[in-house]
């Protein structure tokens, strides 16, 4: 099953409404949410848990912001994330695809996201694809980059792989109960409701923003199988700025370790 930005009956959350004029009217989905998988339930079963839940819901209520505050692009979800596989679908090929042409790349940062060889293998595609600056944005010290990275449970940054180090990112405007206790607390905690819906609407607002800042090449669909992870330890300081090639045919290995 894959989540699409739709709520279950065919609605794409806002009239199928996203953003971007600066991606010169190219349309495609706004974001992609990438998470790391939590561990298996107990017995083998299938039901999804809470924290699955709680990304879930997040991606639907970012999906709702964004389809209110940006304008339409037609049909096109205005984000994407991975769901359960289903029997038959080709999912290696459809996440290919999705790395290759969305926007944005919205991470959720955790301990468990940066040991996951999949997400590192997300990360790196998405960033193999050339970023440069929308017409008439100035540029500032640090380089061009879509992707928005989400405090979702709070790591040292001597425990943060290197790529996502070198990110520059504030979150001042942000309620200090985010910033310290992280987006998947506020969720997780119905105490916290009011600083989870303002989270989440200032992440909708960021992710507008580097999506009308910048112009994300769309790619072709990498062979995730071949990609090396970012998070790696080999993994070089520095990603390459290469355009990815190659068709997948088999679901990568790995996707059991998200």
């Amino acid at each position: 099953m894959v989540f699409d930005g739709t709520d279950g009956e065919g609605r794409d959350g806002g009239d199928g409404r996203s953003g971007g004029d600066a991606q010169e009217g190219v349309n495609r989905p706004y974001f992609f949410l990438s998470h790391a998988h939590s561990p298996g339930l107990r017995g083998g079963s299938r039901r999804l848990g809470r924290p699955a839940k709680l990304v879930r819901r997040l991606f639907f209520e970012l999906s709702d912001h964004l389809g209110e505050l940006c304008p339409p692009i037609g049909t096109v979800p205005v984000g994407m994330m991975d769901g359960s596989i289903e029997v038959g679908e080709d999912w290696g090929q459809w996440l290919s695809q999705q790395l290759a042409q969305c926007r944005v790349l919205v991470a959720l940062l955790s301990p468990g996201y940066f040991a996951s060889e999949m997400c590192g293998k997300e990360w790196a595609a998405f960033s193999a694809r050339p970023v440069r600056l929308a017409a008439g944005v100035e540029a500032g010290r640090a380089a061009p980059t879509a992707i928005v990275p989400v405090r979702w449970v709070p790591t040292p940054p001597e425990q943060m792989p290197p790529p996502v180090r070198r990110l520059q990112y504030q979150h001042g405007d942000f309620p200090e109960s985010y910033r310290s206790q992280g987006l998947y607390a506020l969720m997780a905690r119905p105490a916290m409701k009011p600083d989870r819906r303002e989270t989440v609407y200032l992440l909708a607002e960021r992710i507008k923003e580097v999506a009308g800042r910048t112009v994300v090449e769309e790619g072709e669909a990498p062979d995730l199988a071949k990609v090396p992870s970012a998070f790696a330890p080999s993994a070089r300081e520095r990603l390459p700025r290469l355009r990815p090639t190659g068709v997948p045919h088999d679901d990568p290995a790995g996707k059991g370790d998200r």
